[in-house]
């Protein structure tokens, strides 16, 4: 005789068999809680009770039990959706989700935050293709819900998610998408950048991008050369207002490197590229003349130096050799004045101008105006180098169609 262990109100016993039916309402009143947590007390239970009852509604009907209940060697007769039951099944997913716009979400801890993202994220991928519109827009309205941390009913938040947990499911949204998602992996990788550098955690994403962003783009995703470059110059830019100049100048290499775009986008990362570097170089002598400072009639060894400009341990007569130049370029732009020494690897300090050490805003009106000339200069060069291949081209084009008549 079958036990009834398990016969609980998420199953049905029919003669004494046991039938599981899949709880999708409770799944729906879990998630419902959380988000109520942020509405109006008066309106929380009635919108649990809302959308739990259309759970509910949407469970396929229970199965009828296989003849004579008393032999129980009969498998019992699964819980079978019907396109009807699916359909509900999705709207009820649909509406859990547009509930979460402009929502902040007061878990009560990282754990109850991550587990509601993955539950919600189950939920979703379970019932739609990734290939339906509605798929995308309901994977963009979760991650949106995973990043917004305005208080959405005017009250003070109780709790507040570490943005460790927020990276985290918003990680895992990113990782569960399959690869054929390429254009919505890309909105969301955009997103968490975003999301880290709003909340000065940039440095969680730069793995990323360093190892292996550029791949992804022209490998892996195969994203079309505009969107791409939109996308790199996005991440550029964010990274540069952190004050990750050098990583975002490896991104640009990097990229420049392996595109084989030859669009004006492109050639406006280029651009870019060439701007940054100067205007790196030149921030590197600034902090150079920065750390001789306070130094003046002291010495400062080249590893010191070597730190302040960013010069990458490597062999020591090569880093030795590259913190000479930095030197020697500071004191051609007269930041500071000095004698080196090769012998004991060090810079005696007899002079730092005062320009280095307090930038006024005028000069810093000069510093923007002399990189608005470089860049002008560099699409100068850029539209001579297009004329010029295009004259080629056109010379090309003549010889193959043969001469002129």
């Amino acid at each position: 005789m079958s036990t009834d262990a398990f016969t609980d109100e998420f199953t049905h016993s029919h003669g004494g068999g046991c039938f599981f039916v899949a709880a999708l309402w409770t799944q729906i009143a879990e998630a419902a809680t959380l988000v109520a947590r942020s509405r109006p007390e008066a309106d929380r239970q009635q919108f649990i009770a809302h959308l739990s009852s259309l759970a509910k509604d949407a469970l396929p009907p229970s199965p009828q039990p296989n003849g004579d209940a008393e032999h129980d060697d009969v498998e019992p007769k699964k819980v079978q959706d019907t396109p009807e039951t699916r359909e509900r099944k999705r709207q009820v997913v649909a509406e859990l989700v547009a509930s979460l716009d402009n929502v902040r979400l007061e878990a009560q801890s990282d754990r109850e935050f991550e587990g509601f993202a993955n539950l919600v994220l189950s939920l979703v991928l379970g019932l739609y293709d990734a290939e339906e519109e509605q798929y995308a827009q309901l994977v963009r309205q979760l991650a949106s819900a995973l990043t917004f941390t305005e208080s959405s009913s005017g009250l003070r938040a109780n709790v507040n998610q570490s943005l460790a947990a927020r990276y985290t499911s918003l990680a895992t949204v990113f990782n569960s998408l399959p690869a054929s998602a390429t254009s919505l992996r890309l909105a969301l990788f955009r997103s968490l950048v975003a999301f880290t550098a709003k909340n000065d955690d940039t440095s969680v994403v730069l793995p990323a991008l360093k190892d292996s962003f550029v791949s992804w783009l022209l490998d892996e995703w195969k994203v079309e050369s505009d969107l791409a470059d939109e996308a790199v110059l996005e991440i550029v830019e964010t990274l540069v207002s952190k004050g990750f100049t050098n990583e975002a100048l490896a991104l640009l290499r990097s990229y420049l490197a392996k595109t084989k775009s030859t669009s004006d986008s492109t050639a406006r990362l280029a651009a870019k590229l060439v701007t940054l570097s100067l205007s790196a170089n030149d921030l590197r002598l600034i902090k150079l003349a920065h750390v001789c400072a306070d130094r003046v009639g002291q010495s400062v060894s080249y590893d010191e130096i070597a730190k302040a400009v960013g010069v990458e341990a490597g062999a020591a007569g090569d880093e030795g050799e590259e913190v000479e130049t930095f030197v020697i370029d500071a004191i051609r732009a007269s930041l500071l004045q000095g004698r080196l020494s090769q012998p004991t690897q060090t810079l005696y300090i007899t002079r730092v101008s005062p320009t280095s050490s307090s930038f006024t805003a005028e000069q810093w009106k000069t510093v923007q105006a002399r990189l608005e000339d470089w860049k002008g200069a560099v699409e100068r060069i850029r539209g001579s180098v297009e004329k010029g291949l295009s004259g080629t081209a056109g010379r090309k084009e003549v010889s193959v169609g043969g001469t002129e008549e």
